[in-house]
């Protein structure tokens, strides 16, 4: 994408967006329906995803900006790792079943999977007050990832309080 600083990619329709992307400016993918993603997004600049449509990243990304997520961020592939977090807001959704390998920042909510499925973080995880974990249950004797969610993670930092409480 090639764009002025401050450009907003709008989706008014699901779809599967299939080219790759490289990020010169920072850019704003917001959706109002499902977007799926498989091609892979490079760049540097910061990249913020809104709408109340599910917005899925299902490539290998070697995308190394900020990843601001205010509506609903599905990881079904790979965010690779540096120090630039992903931050999710206050009634924002990160989801899905793949790894995000560099720190994450939640306010908002994390629900592993589309379905059961396992996020994997290796790197440090840190819920806010007020944000919660969502997670499902598919079989009580079922095994991690496929009979309920799992989230793997090498860190983690929970900040609340009783003003502010982290939910699961």
């Amino acid at each position: 994408i090639d764009a002025n600083v401050g450009s907003k990619l709008l989706f008014t329709a699901g779809m599967d967006f299939t080219h790759p992307v490289t990020l010169s400016t920072s850019t704003v993918f917001e959706s109002n329906a499902p977007v799926s993603i498989p091609a892979a997004i490079s760049g540097g600049a910061a990249l913020t995803t809104g709408g109340s449509g599910a917005i899925t990243l299902s490539g290998s990304n070697t995308h190394t900006g900020t990843i601001q997520a205010n509506g609903n961020l599905n990881i079904d592939g790979s965010i690779a790792a540096n120090s630039n977090a992903v931050t999710v807001s206050s009634g924002a959704k990160l989801g899905g079943s793949g790894t995000i390998s560099r720190p994450v920042n939640v306010s908002g909510s994390i629900a592993p999977g589309n379905g059961i499925g396992t996020l994997s973080i290796p790197s440090t995880l840190t819920f806010q007050g007020g944000s919660s974990y969502v997670f499902d249950i598919g079989a009580w004797t079922g095994a991690a990832g496929t009979g309920y969610d799992t989230l793997a993670v090498s860190n983690l930092s929970i900040t609340s309080s009783p003003a502010s409480k982290f939910t699961v």
